[in-house]
């Protein structure tokens, strides 16, 4: 964290010129529901291929997980009213379907499942749900160590420690998977 700022802060200056670079981008729950439901582009622009190909994906995709029986395997029906929180063995199936869905490879970061419970569940809510898990050798969690693919917010979004970064993957472990 501390190069990053050092780096901002040279190049701010003049001293230095660096290239950012985004490494991995993926659309959260929120935003497939906003450009299903809410997203109204207006003008008259011209549409590549590529665009038009990866729109019909994103539908298709949106299709076929609201056709799917099981209603435990997408992120949309994992929805808990406030007057029933999820319980911890919920928080773990919606671990499972986040790492899947979004392709972390069992390396999930810490704001993405804070995006699917919040609400209901407060941080501290999250955060002692997780201890909880850890603690049941369900999941591991894990610091940060390369900031540069993440925004403030997201790191942000994990669980700070005394000594050393935020907690901020979650991994589960062998006998969960």
């Amino acid at each position: 964290g501390d190069r990053q700022a050092i780096l901002k802060s040279l190049s701010e200056r003049g001293l230095i010129q660096a290239e950012t670079r985004i490494q991995d981008v993926w659309l959260t729950p929120s935003g497939r529901v906003f450009l299903q439901y809410e997203c109204e582009p207006q003008g008259n622009p011209t549409i590549s291929l590529n665009l038009l190909s990866n729109y019909l994906g994103f539908l298709r995709r949106a299709f076929t997980q609201s056709s799917e029986p099981d209603d435990q395997s997408t992120i949309q029906t994992l929805r808990w009213k406030k007057s029933t929180p999820p319980k911890d063995d919920d928080i773990l199936q919606m671990i499972r379907t986040l790492d899947h869905e979004l392709g972390t490879g069992n390396y999930l970061p810490i704001f993405h499942l804070r995006q699917s419970l919040q609400p209901p569940l407060m941080r501290d809510d999250v955060d002692q749900a997780l201890y909880r898990l850890q603690r049941r050798d369900i999941i591991d969690l894990s610091s940060l160590q390369e900031t540069v693919a993440y925004s403030s917010e997201q790191i942000e979004a994990g669980i700070a420690q005394d000594i050393g970064g935020p907690l901020f993957f979650i991994t589960l472990l062998e006998s969960s998977v």
